[in-house]
């Protein structure tokens, strides 16, 4: 099956009638070791299913028991909510010259200079900021736009939309912008949006506007103790205080991966070993440099003959033609080229370069050879990668960043280097990423932008 291809074959036993004890329930069966070889390859294919391992197969099946090849779940094992997360928009108001200047020439190209004339009064009154409470400026300039008088004096959602787009700009220490001002009575709830503001008998319970650059989903095990708040309040509100859940977004979804209950990590070497092959190394290193340079240069080697492994992704290379993150990554760049650092590049960052820029692929190429490790995507980083996203760090969507952190976490790389700050540079995340490792036997993987592998070193 699937013959010139590296595509796992797979056997599917479905049936609506299944007997009494096999309902609700799903079997796996690993069958990976039953196999005879092939005489002569087909493709990728070495190996077969004979007369012997087809009966043992089907002998497991209908045993159906537990064992190390044959598994027996509940179907919900397999089930996991995919939740919708949000997080507050918070706005700052700068009523600055420079930026008040562009924002009359918008308001007098949407006809209203009115409001560009009260934006200029409240300037004059409360200063140039930036300030982080915009409710308060909001009510700055409807309390200037009734002053002024004539037949326009509310601020409509278009006068919002043009305040926003021209004075204001997202600002983490800024106040949350409202969204709505729920009816008298509503309870606050804010792990589903519903927040508390104001003190005493002022308080009202408000929700805020969703900031569509912090919206993250989460994939939760049905089998959660506690469900979806409970997990929320473990792996989210502790990074991310005012995030919240949109019940209305909750789905439900089953996947069934065989690496997440098959799959054996290889067990961790130890600390004498480790120490060891360390000694061995230096004592060879130390005796080539002696012989080259008649030993006067071994001492100083012993700590610095070997250079950095350091794993790269796609967003470093195009890092290197953006405005923004072009001198850090041209930086880093230079210093493989140099011969500083050993850059690691996978199969998979290939495959994503290839559609890259001209200019984004040229600015790998350039580098020699000699400056490069190329590392293959394997079985074992696959399987990683799996439980990445089993366990809630990242989703189906999201498997090429979970394959860029399982080859560097397998390959053993001193650093993991990204500009994907949603993905892979996101502290909430790389605590999940480090946890999965423990869980399985891998040592955490050093995660950082260019800028920050340069002040770090």
């Amino acid at each position: 099956m699937f013959y010139n291809t590296g595509i796992a074959t797979y056997i599917w036993v479905l049936t609506n009638r299944k007997p009494e004890h096999r309902r609700g329930k799903v079997q796996l069966i690993d069958a990976t070791n039953w196999f005879r070889p092939l005489r002569k390859n087909l493709g990728q294919k070495n190996c077969e299913l004979g007369e012997a391992e087809i009966e043992r197969i089907c002998r497991t099946f209908l045993d159906f028991e537990e064992s190390e090849e044959s598994r027996i779940f509940e179907n919900r094992f397999f089930g996991h909510w995919r939740v919708t997360v949000d997080r507050p928009l918070r706005l700052a108001v700068d009523l600055s010259e420079a930026r008040l200047e562009p924002f009359w020439v918008a308001c007098r190209a949407a006809g209203d200079p009115a409001l560009a004339e009260a934006a200029g009064a409240v300037a004059e009154r409360i200063g140039a900021g930036p300030h982080r409470h915009l409710a308060a400026v909001e009510d700055e300039v409807r309390g200037e736009l009734k002053r002024l008088g004539g037949r326009r004096t509310r601020l409509t959602i278009k006068r919002r939309g043009l305040l926003h787009a021209h004075l204001a700009d997202r600002d983490e220490a800024a106040e949350p912008v409202i969204d709505k001002v729920l009816p008298r009575g509503t309870a606050a709830d804010p792990i589903r949006g519903r927040f508390a503001v104001g003190e005493g008998r002022g308080t009202r319970v408000v929700e805020y506007e969703r900031d569509s650059e912090l919206r993250d989903t989460e994939q939760i095990s049905l089998l959660e103790e506690g469900g979806i708040e409970a997990f929320l309040r473990q792996e989210v509100l502790p990074w991310a205080a005012d995030a919240w859940y949109d019940e209305g977004s909750v789905k439900i979804g089953y996947e069934i991966s065989f690496n997440r209950v098959f799959y054996k990590p290889k067990p961790m070497r130890t600390l004498e070993e480790i120490t060891a092959d360390i000694l061995a190394t230096e004592r060879e290193a130390e005796g080539l440099l002696s012989q080259i340079t008649g030993g006067f240069l071994a001492r100083e080697s012993r700590v610095r003959y070997r250079k950095l492994r350091v794993y790269a992704d796609t967003s470093v290379i195009g890092g290197c033609e953006d405005e923004e993150f072009r001198t850090a990554s041209r930086r880093l760049m230079d210093r493989v080229a140099g011969g500083e650092i050993t850059l690691v590049v996978s199969s998979v960052m290939l495959e994503e370069l290839d559609g890259a820029p001209k200019a984004v692929q040229d600015a790998f190429f350039s580098l020699p050879p000699e400056a490069t490790e190329r590392v293959q995507l394997t079985a074992e980083a696959r399987a990683l990668a799996d439980h990445y996203i089993a366990s809630g760090a990242l989703t189906e969507k999201m498997r090429a960043d979970a394959l860029h952190i399982a080859i560097a976490s397998t390959t053993g790389v001193d650093a993991l280097v990204s500009w994907n700050f949603r993905d892979i540079v996101n502290e909430r995340r790389m605590r999940q990423y480090d946890r999965v490792n423990r869980n399985l036997g891998y040592r955490s993987v050093g995660i950082c932008t260019p800028e920050d592998f340069d002040d770090d070193e």
